[in-house]
Parts: C-alpha cells; sequence; structure tokens
C-alpha cells in the first residue's frame, strides 16, 4: 500500500503516482489524493490523512505500508512519520515547517502549521524507517532549515544537480520505494 502526497502545485497524478503505477503497483493499492491545499486548512488535510493511515495500519501489516511525500505534502509526510514511525516514510524536497508557501494568507493556515508542528514534529525520535532526499539547487525549500528540524540519525539523500522538481527518474536511482 502506498500513499502518495503530492505539492503544493500539483495533484495526486503526479510523477510518483506514475512512477507507481510503471513499476506494476495496481491503483488499487495507490492512495494518491488531490488536495486544495490552498482551499482546505491544514488541520482538515491532516485529519483526512492521520484517518487514513489509521485505516491502513488496521487493514496492512506497516512493513506493506510506504508513505511518500514531496515538497509540501512532505508536512504532512513527515508528520505522519512522528505519529506512526513504523511506517516506511520518503520525503522528497520536503517543505517541513512551509510558513513562507502561506506568507501573506490567513492567519488561520499559519498557526494551523505551527500548532501541527508543535505538537508533531518531534514525537517520535526513531527515523529508521525515513529517508528524506532534499536537492542541493532547490530554490523553494530551506534545505538548512530541514537539516536542523530532522531528528538525528535521519537519512538524508542530497541529489547534487537538481533542484526542487526533481527526476523521478532520479529519485528512482535511490531505490527507496
Amino acid at each position: 500500500m502506498f500513499i502518495n502526497l503530492h505539492g503544493l502545485e500539483s495533484n495526486g497524478k503526479n510523477s510518483k503516482y506514475q512512477y507507481l503505477l510503471s513499476k506494476g503497483i495496481s491503483p488499487d493499492d495507490i492512495y494518491s489524493p488531490t488536495f486544495d491545499y490552498w482551499g482546505q486548512c491544514p488541520y482538515a488535510v491532516f485529519n483526512i490523512l492521520q484517518g487514513r493511515v489509521n485505516m491502513y495500519t488496521s487493514l496492512h501489516e506497516h512493513d506493506n505500508i510506504t508513505i511518500i511525500a514531496t515538497s509540501y505534502g512532505g508536512f504532512f509526510g513527515h508528520l505522519l512519520h512522528m505519529i506512526f514511525p513504523y511506517i516506511k516514510t520518503v520525503l522528497i524536497t520536503p517543505s517541513l515547517l512551509p510558513l513562507h508557501a502561506f506568507e501573506g494568507t490567513r492567519q488561520t493556515f499559519l498557526s494551523q502549521i505551527l500548532a501541527l508542528s508543535g505538537k508533531y514534529m518531534f514525537l517520535a525520535d526513531n527515523t529508521e524507517r525515513l529517508d528524506v532526499i532534499l536537492a542541493r539547487n532547490d530554490t523553494v525549500v530551506d534545505n538548512k532549515l530541514n537539516e536542523r528540524l530532522l531528528i538525528s540519525g535521519t537519512r538524508v539523500h542530497y541529489l547534487e544537480n537538481a533542484g526542487h522538481r526533481v527526476s523521478i527518474d532520479e529519485i528512482g536511482k535511490l531505490n527507496l520505494f
């Protein structure tokens, strides 16, 4: 079972979803929702995702679930990993504290991002099943901030010649999912 969380300007049929299909994964084994991140508050998105992961963990062995999360979806993927550290999680150019994405928007978004971060960001101390892919030339996400927010021992994979929108071919070479 794969849970694929897209970034801010993307959708559930993103390149990670297409990649999983190309590897022979059935669409029935991929939960890849499209969220209107600008229209849905962070609490609502997180509650939907947490409920879905709870359902999957009751139906599947933990080793058979993988979360793949990109950019703003990486914010939610990281929080889910903190609650469910036994689930394999791959964060791709994640925005672990995405305040910059919502500058100038409703205060509600910013306060909910901070509240969710404060409650869950450092909940787990086990990063055994967490991989993070960062791109050296990323101009969207602050890699230094991400490094400070990740728990010591997290496996970080740097892509030297990549920007924020990392090619699925580069990600595939890492063999993480």
